[in-house]
């Protein structure tokens, strides 16, 4: 499936098409979808939100694990004390670059902990 998909496009379907395992991949990109006989419509998507708590707990438990203090960690990816402990704490998410950065001092395998953080 196209990964340009927008709300408003229609998806012509065959005869034999599987529309169950369309509508379901369609959802686990995020878009709800209108059902018809010979096609599917996609009406929204949704943009996916994070446990932030969750996020935070695995960051810091991590972080700990290798024995790396704040101070350390803080220096290592280049951002303060406070916004560390805003990540840490589940307050906000970190941009996508410094959760790379994160994730390889402590040896974490990013996309799968946003694999299990993230929701639609």
């Amino acid at each position: 499936m196209d990964t340009s998909l927008k709300p408003g496009m229609v998806i012509r379907l065959f005869e034999d098409t599987d529309r169950r395992a369309y509508v379901e991949l369609l959802e686990k990109k995020g878009f709800i979808c209108e059902v018809h006989n010979d096609r599917i419509v996609i009406t929204k998507r949704y943009k996916p939100t994070y446990d932030l708590k969750r996020l935070g707990e695995i960051l810091r438990t991590a972080r700990e694990k290798k024995g790396i203090s704040e101070e350390e960690m803080t220096q290592r990816i280049w951002i303060c004390k406070q916004t560390l402990r805003g990540w840490e704490s589940g307050r906000y998410k970190p941009g996508d670059y410094t959760l790379k950065l994160y994730c390889k001092e402590v040896g974490l395998d990013m996309k799968k902990i946003i694999k299990e953080v993230k929701s639609y």
